[in-house]
C-alpha cells in the first residue's frame, strides 16, 4: 500500500484500497460551455494524473422557457 502525508502533524497513514469518485457540477453560465469543461478536463486531470481520469462528461441543457425555440426544462406533472 502506498504511504502518503497527513495533513499538519499527524503524521503518515496508510491509504486505503483505491476508489472511483464520481463528482457532479451544476452551474449557468452565458459563455461557450465547451471550452469551459475542456478547462475542467484538464484541471482535474493535473490534480489526480491523466491516467486516473477515467471518464469526463459534459452536458448542456438550455434555460429558456417550455416553448422557447431552443428548448429548456419541461414541469414535472
Amino acid at each position: 500500500m502506498p504511504v502518503c502525508d497527513g495533513a499538519r502533524g499527524h503524521g503518515t497513514r496508510m491509504m486505503a484500497g483505491q476508489k472511483l469518485v464520481t463528482v457532479e457540477i451544476r452551474f449557468v453560465t452565458g459563455e461557450d460551455p465547451g471550452p469551459l469543461a475542456d478547462r475542467m478536463r484538464e484541471s482535474i486531470a493535473i490534480i489526480v494524473g491523466k491516467s486516473a481520469l477515467e471518464e469526463f462528461r459534459m452536458k448542456a441543457i438550455p434555460l429558456g422557457g417550455p416553448n422557447d425555440e431552443k428548448g429548456g426544462l419541461r414541469p414535472v406533472e
